[in-house]
């Protein structure tokens, strides 16, 4: 999986600018770099969330190919997120979010975008195939305080 930085609208991405001049500025050099490379990919998910959500203020968007991890918090976002899955795979692989004590929900996002809050514990259910994944966080700008899960997945109006 890789990270970018994001415009919050869309337009220039974070490969315009001056490029870094030090070894402290590395990362953000190698994230310009990836956003080129993949730029494609960048304008379509800006394109995305610019349909379900115009306002959402992300910083960064994740790429991910077959991530199959263990129940985790984002603890670097000040926000809810979004989540949209893609491909072909087989089995459950649903967003799982911890929605209260004892209570978990599992939410399917393939080929639909979720907002949910990644501050709570949250896992990808078991599946086998290929399985994308893009996430729209926000890790700096305004702090929203945590919101329980909610399943409201966006949906054409």
């Amino acid at each position: 999986a890789w990270q970018s930085p994001s415009p919050a609208a869309p337009g220039p991405g974070p490969e315009d600018g001056p490029p870094p001049s030090n070894v402290a500025n590395r990362r953000l050099r190698e994230a310009r770099e990836k956003v080129h490379v993949h730029r494609p990919l960048w304008d379509a998910a800006a394109a995305v969330i610019a349909h379900c959500s115009p306002d959402f203020p992300y910083t960064n968007i994740a790429f991910s190919c077959g991530f199959q991890g263990s129940p985790h918090m984002d603890n670097l976002d000040i926000s809810y997120q979004w989540a949209l899955a893609l491909g072909t795979w087989e089995g459950d692989g649903a967003l799982c979010v911890e929605s209260g004590p004892e209570e978990v929900a599992a939410v399917d996002t393939r080929g639909r975008a979720i907002c949910v809050d990644g501050r709570f514990p949250h896992w990808v259910g078991p599946y086998s195939g290929e399985r994308y994944s893009v996430i729209w966080f926000v890790v700096h700008g305004t702090h929203t305080p945590p919101q329980r899960f909610n399943p409201t997945p966006y949906r054409q109006r």
